[in-house]
Formats: structure tokens, C-alpha cells, sequence
């Protein structure tokens, strides 16, 4: 980022857009967080947001009986939306 320049000196601006997207924010280092000047946090899926993200998952999942999505919903609390997935699949 220290070599990124505004412009390339004959008057036009260029522009760099830096796009990331983390889990663990806090892990973040602190030089890099001050560069970067939107942040925007979303928090982890609610007990409903997971069950929906559950659902879409597994619409072409045959479900065992024995199994109900609440339980599983219950069980995925702290996960992200991408965890989610990755336990579907």
C-alpha cells in the first residue's frame, strides 16, 4: 500500500479499492485498519438467519427423519455464513 500513488503525475487520478472481508476483524493489524477508511461489520447470522442459511443449503438434501433443523441451528451458534455452508457440504 506504501507505493500506491494518487495520480499519475499528468493530472489524472487513479484509484484503488481495496475489497477484504475477514472473520476474526480484531486479528487485523492495526497499521493496515488505519489505512483502510470504510469499515463495515456484519455481525455473525442470528438463530434465524442460520436456520434460513440451513435451509437454502440443504433444498436438495434428502433430511433423515431423526434429524431437525433446529437442533443443527442451535448447534451453529457462533458460525458465519460461510461455516454454515461449509457444514451443509
Amino acid at each position: 500500500m506504501d507505493g500506491a500513488s494518487n495520480g499519475d503525475g499528468q493530472g489524472e487520478k487513479k484509484y484503488v479499492m481495496v475489497l477484504a472481508a475477514t472473520n476474526r476483524p480484531w486479528d487485523l493489524d492495526e497499521a493496515l485498519r488505519r489505512r483502510l477508511e470504510k469499515r463495515i461489520y456484519i455481525p455473525l447470522p442470528t438463530e434465524k438467519g442460520r436456520k434460513e442459511l440451513i435451509r437454502i443449503n440443504l433444498k436438495d438434501v434428502t433430511i433423515a427423519e431423526n434429524v431437525t433443523l433446529d437442533d443443527i441451528v442451535r448447534k451453529t451458534d457462533g458460525y458465519s455464513g460461510a461455516d454454515i455452508t461449509n457444514v451443509c457440504r
